[in-house]
């Protein structure tokens, strides 16, 4: 079975975003950020075909960043990755175009929220 170097680079980038996935599940954002930042390049390479990818891809970094309370990165990595599931899948499919900016955003305020009355109780 022959397979072309694109499928294998597509491959490696999979790897690199679970890999970022175990990363962050166990307490390493900045590992996780690495191998997040290591698909992208190798999503992005892969054009249409790989799309939707990078957008699970710009999700994922959104995460990190959320979890890091960097609020503003987060929303606009969040926002690169649902422009580009509307773009691939269009405005009426799919959970994660329909549904992922509303719940970030609200996620996002209500986190800020928090951190502001945390700040004011010092």
């Amino acid at each position: 079975m022959q397979t072309s170097h694109s499928s294998l680079s597509f491959v490696v980038a999979a790897i690199y975003n679970n890999l970022g996935n175990v990363e962050l599940a166990t307490g390493n954002p900045e590992d996780a950020l690495r191998c997040f930042n290591l698909a992208i390049p190798i999503w992005k390479a892969g054009g249409d075909k790989t799309a939707t990818h990078l957008a699970l891809s710009y999700l994922c970094v959104g995460r990190v960043y959320m979890l890091q309370g960097r609020l503003t990165d987060a929303l606009k990595m969040t926002s690169q990755s649902d422009s580009l599931f509307m773009r691939t899948t269009g405005g009426d499919r799919g959970f994660m175009a329909k549904y992922l900016p509303q719940c970030s955003h609200k996620l996002i305020n209500s986190l800020t929220r928090n951190v502001q009355r945390a700040l004011r109780i010092r």
